[in-house]
């Protein structure tokens, strides 16, 4: 949701909707329904699944797309048609590993923070079954805020 007037002027300027559309990706559809998300009616946001499960009722500015197959080929698709044709994604492992294993990730944006842990199960960037080829990053910038950075690299496989 864009709550500053000037950036949703700048975007309505831009012939883009004053709020980004918000897609999820759920199997189950086991949300977190009393989020403020779903709560901000006027947040466009469209939920993927191969659920055969009906959704519970949802508001009118959700909409459940349900797919035979919930991959991303499928998904990427389907936004394309409805006009989207850039996306932020902010997966898991699953669904970063997915998106890199169909080509469909430019950049990346990675932030180092200084917290090691030591457990064997911690999750990665990446998950599954691996990629089917390495991706190469090519440092495009990187900023510092405190002791955090913030990388951003252009993907190429």
């Amino acid at each position: 949701l864009v709550r500053s007037a000037e950036r949703r002027a700048r975007r309505a300027a831009a012939g883009l909707a004053a709020d980004p559309c918000a897609v999820l990706v759920s199997r189950d559809l086991d949300l977190p329904w009393e989020a403020g998300l779903f709560a901000a009616a006027e947040q466009p946001i469209l939920i993927y699944t191969n659920s055969e499960s009906p959704a519970r009722a949802t508001p009118a500015h959700v909409e459940v797309v349900a797919l035979e197959r919930l991959e991303p080929p499928e998904m990427l698709a389907d936004l394309r048609r409805r006009g989207i044709g850039v996306l932020l994604c902010e997966g898991g492992p699953t669904l970063n590993a997915w998106l890199l294993a169909a080509g469909a990730v430019d950049e990346l944006f990675l932030t180092l923070a200084p917290l090691l842990t030591g457990h064997a199960h911690e999750p990665t960037i990446v998950g599954g079954p691996g990629l089917p080829a390495p991706t190469h990053g090519s440092l495009q910038w990187i900023l510092r805020h405190g002791d955090e950075l913030f990388l951003r690299y252009r993907l190429s496989s």
